[in-house]
């Protein structure tokens, strides 16, 4: 899809991506919505529910896992550190 918006092959696309960011474009997009989802637990009052369907996430357990992959906490401790709590 995304290559063939760019006139390439996906192979080509996919190590231009990767030579331009340094990174796989799924990574990209992964960080991308967890970086959302930072701002939207340190701005926002939003259940975690609410935030990992808003960012992409099928559920709450998929949000948290793939926050504690990322940044080795989860999003409530994450939220609570930010918040000062």
């Amino acid at each position: 899809m995304s290559a063939s918006l760019a006139g390439l092959r996906p192979a080509a696309f996919l190590a231009a991506f990767r030579h331009s960011f340094g990174i796989s474009p799924m990574r990209y997009v992964m960080t991308q919505r967890l970086r959302l989802a930072c701002s939207l637990l340190a701005s926002t009052r939003q259940d975690i529910t609410a935030i990992a369907l808003a960012t992409g996430f099928s559920s709450h357990s998929h949000l948290t896992a793939a926050f504690r992959q990322h940044f080795g906490t989860t999003p409530r401790e994450y939220r609570a550190q930010v918040k000062g709590l």
